[in-house]
């Protein structure tokens, strides 16, 4: 058993509690009509914010679960769990884009990406 792992874990799952609580303070007093931006409308950038707050929560738990099992120290073959645990990270942010964009879909063929409108039949605006 590694103690250092076990403590950096710990404290990757200690940070992800903080990250999420602070989260539910700071999204809930965000405003629903925020100013365009060159990436899209306000709500656009609302929900970018959003999903970008809760996919950092989602990896810092899965970074510390991930150092939690690496700790035990046992033999590569044995570490199936890890590889487990980062396909669920990957599986739970992706679970995350598709509720947070169920009531706009076409925002998932949108790319954050600025563009200039007259360069660029594409960008719509």
């Amino acid at each position: 058993m590694n103690v250092g792992l076990v403590i950096a874990g710990s404290l990757c799952l200690v940070l992800a509690g903080g990250h999420t609580f602070v989260g539910r303070l700071v999204l809930d007093r965000l405003p629903r009509d925020l100013h365009p931006t060159r990436f899209g409308d306000g709500a656009l950038t609302r929900g970018a914010v959003v999903f970008t707050w809760h996919a950092l929560s989602v990896m810092l738990t899965t970074t510390g679960a991930v150092l939690i099992a690496l700790a035990r120290g046992e033999h590569a073959h044995d570490r199936g769990e890890v590889v487990f645990l980062v396909g669920a990270a990957y599986a739970a942010a992706t679970v995350l884009l598709a509720w947070r964009s169920r009531r706009r879909p076409s925002d998932l063929l949108r790319t954050p990406v600025w563009c200039s409108r007259s360069s660029s039949p594409s960008c719509a605006g």
